[in-house]
């Protein structure tokens, strides 16, 4: 019997810790704060139930409740988060606070604005919020206000919020007391405003904060120095630390830049735009306010040979800073820092952080700095030295002029780019000294006064764009091929030559990069059509560099039709376009050659395009061989084919189509699939890369039936395959 009862007794017990009174009494679980009214009511605020924020006149704290309130300022707890709900903007707790662990205040997350919310107390003992050492954080809260009569109204810990915003303001004051009677920290608050009795608090440690005003209830010169030596900070804020009013006396304040050594700076006008200038005036160490930086300046002494120091730390300024104080600057540099000019007449750069701008000097410049320098220096005047990454339209609108007068370098490891409307103009070969890259995208205007003499020494230039040679004197064809080919340029850009004949009339020479000269671009305006040339012509091979051969055969019905073709490419052939007809067509490239677009007839059947020989061709736009099924396109070994627009080919999705790499086949594509096709087979002498977005897209092989996805894309012995799809 004892047995029995005791089942029952266990039974019951399991079956009344699974009644649904259990679940809501989690719910209510006490939370990490407490809130005591004036009279001294506590409340532990609890998951589960709602708190009625009570007015100054009931006695202030909050009285708990079940249902949701219909209206007015309320509270509620859950998983750590305090959160503040009404339509009123400003809610104001009447009595104390007290934690007891870590805490976030957010207000509703339905409301559209954010809460400024104060906590005030009066008639009890001990601080308006106590931390108890935890950290109070707060969310889509804009101003929180702690205030207190002849109590601390803080005791220790960390008051912060989640982000630094525009007017995020922390606001602790005790009437007859101290403010804060433990050790304090503030973070992410764009004002912190704190006043009491004298020494205001016990430390103060701010972080990610801008400015900092302390009011103690002082006026002596000793008591209001001692707040300082008690704050602490990680970077540079704005200081005010104010006396109070005391009739006929004048209130002390200190005010300025506090720098994290403890040293206060009096406080300039702000950087915004347009030019400003640091001269004669200034006399006093000054920190002026750039962006979300500071810029430091000790002025310096001429008569006894001291440079002026100024240091520039987290700036950013869109205008020209003007140095005229001394002769001789000392610049340091910490963190990133970007300013569009910096004048001085001396200049010394020293420091480890980074800078991105011009700079320019009268007499000097001495550059010392170990950091991230993407820098124009221009020293002397007109001369200018590139140091990191940047582009001629940072330093010149009209473009850059290299000349005896106007001189040009790129240091080594440094990157100067042309835009597209950009323009390099070079009077003197001497006058450009290149040991980094220049990327051209506009153009580079070359003139030649004279014979070169030897390899011109311009270093590593990328020409994407133009670059044009204005010859004044006789060069030959083969003078002027070796003076390109000496020039080292690669890119997808080309060289053209302006020149006099004997006759006074103007003449336009083409070359590639790597100086062959090119001929006049085949066919009419630069389109070589042969979608229906059914008759073999060697005739422009002289003039154009181009022959065609067709061998003929008979259709279904007994027609002539051309059967294959092969198109044969001298060094230097270009032209705007080549239309091809649709059938067996072979490209033939004896040197290296460009075609702007390649394309079959229209709705190409049974295109079998063939590239072979030896010499580079270069192809600018996609090669689109969309169709039908039986169409193939095949590097032959030995050629070398670069599809700068990639390529697509088969029928409707990319499908029954191959493609066939035994010789070298470089694709690129700025958007979508590099390569689209129904299978792509690599030989064993074959090499394909590819670069671009979605690199290689295959859709198979339908007409194969069940085995329309069987080896969509192989590799065969040697072949090699490479992708960059980054």
């Amino acid at each position: 019997m004892k047995h029995r009862i005791l089942s029952m007794l266990t039974a019951l017990a399991l079956c009344l810790s699974l009644l649904p009174g259990t679940a809501r009494a989690a719910e209510g679980d006490a939370g990490p704060v407490t809130i005591t009214d004036n009279d001294g009511q506590s409340i532990t605020l609890a998951a589960g139930k709602y708190y009625v924020i009570n007015d100054e006149f009931s006695g202030g704290g909050v009285t708990e409740q079940d249902e949701q309130p219909e209206s007015g300022p309320y509270l509620t707890y859950a998983d750590g988060v305090l959160t503040v709900f009404g339509n009123s903007d400003y809610v104001r707790i009447y009595g104390k606070m007290a934690l007891s662990g870590d805490l976030k205040v957010a207000r509703d997350p339905a409301a559209q604005n954010n809460v400024n919310l104060t906590l005030a107390r009066t008639g009890d003992s001990g601080p308006a919020l106590s931390l108890n050492g935890h950290t109070l954080t707060l969310e889509k809260v804009v101003c929180f206000e702690v205030l207190s009569d002849d109590q601390p109204a803080v005791d220790g810990g960390t008051i912060r919020f989640t982000k630094l915003f525009g007017n995020s303001i922390i606001s602790i004051h005790s009437e007859t007391a101290i403010a804060a009677s433990g050790d304090l920290a503030v973070e992410k608050a764009r004002f912190v405003n704190i006043g009491g009795e004298p020494p205001v608090f016990q430390s103060l440690d701010v972080k990610e904060c801008n400015q900092v005003q302390i009011c103690p209830d002082s006026n002596n010169a000793t008591e209001l120095s001692s707040v300082i030596d008690k704050i602490t900070i990680d970077r540079p804020i704005s200081l005010g630390v104010l006396g109070k009013y005391v009739e006929d006396a004048e209130s002390i304040r200190i005010e300025g830049v506090m720098t994290t050594d403890g040293k206060i700076w009096a406080e300039g006008w702000g950087f915004d735009s347009g030019t400003h200038f640091i001269d004669s005036s200034v006399t006093t160490p000054t920190a002026y306010y750039a962006g979300e930086g500071y810029a430091f300046y000790t002025p310096g002494d001429d008569d006894a040979g001291t440079p002026a120091k100024l240091t520039l730390d987290g700036a950013s300024y869109e205008g020209t800073l003007n140095i005229h104080q001394a002769d001789s600057v000392q610049l340091e540099l910490k963190g990133e820092n970007a300013v569009t000019q910096l004048v001085a007449a001396a200049l010394t750069l020293t420091g480890s952080g980074s800078f991105t701008g011009i700079f320019s000097s009268e007499t000097s410049f001495t550059n010392n700095f170990t950091g991230t320098l993407n820098a124009v220096v221009e020293y002397p005047a007109r001369t200018y030295t590139v140091y990191g990454d940047r582009s001629t339209s940072d330093f010149s609108v009209r473009g850059v002029m290299c000349s005896e007068r106007t001189p040009l370098t790129i240091t080594n490891g440094a990157t100067l780019t042309v835009p597209e409307r950009g323009s390099v103009t070079i009077i003197d070969l001497e006058s450009l000294t290149n040991h980094g890259t220049i990327v051209n995208g506009g153009d580079i205007q070359i003139l030649l006064e004279e014979k070169p003499q030897g390899t011109p020494n311009f270093g590593t230039i990328v020409n994407n764009g133009g670059v044009t040679i204005y010859p004044t004197v006789d060069i030959t064809g083969e003078e002027m091929s070796a003076f390109i080919k000496g020039m080292g340029l690669s890119g997808t850009g080309t060289v053209t030559v302006e020149k006099t004949d004997a006759g006074g009339n103007k003449v336009t020479e083409n070359y590639t990069n790597g100086g062959l000269k090119l001929f006049p671009p085949a066919g009419q305006d630069g389109t070589l059509d042969l979608s229906n040339a059914g008759d073999a012509d060697e005739s422009n091979w002289d003039t154009q560099g181009y022959k065609w051969e067709v061998t003929k055969g008979e259709d279904d019905n007994g027609d002539p039709v051309i059967t294959s073709a092969t198109l044969t490419l001298a060094p230097g052939f270009n032209a705007t376009e080549v239309k091809l007809p649709d059938t067996a067509v072979t490209i033939v490239t004896q040197g290296e050659s460009a075609i702007g677009t390649l394309s079959p007839s229209s709705d190409p059947q049974k295109t079998e395009l063939t590239f072979s020989g030896p010499g580079p061709l270069t192809i600018a736009e996609q090669v689109n061989i969309a169709g039908g099924d039986y169409n193939s396109l095949t590097v032959d070994a030995g050629a070398n084919v670069i599809a700068n627009g990639g390529i697509y080919i088969g029928a409707s999705g990319g499908v029954n189509s191959i493609i066939t790499v035994n010789g070298t086949l470089t694709a690129t594509a700025g958007f979508g699939a590099v390569i689209h096709a129904g299978s792509v087979a690599i030989g064993d002498t074959g090499v394909l890369n590819v670069s671009g977005t979605d690199g290689v897209l295959l859709s198979g092989m339908p007409r194969n039936g069940d085995e329309k996805y069987n080896n969509l894309f192989s590799v065969t012995g040697n072949g090699r395959f490479s992708a960059d799809c980054s």
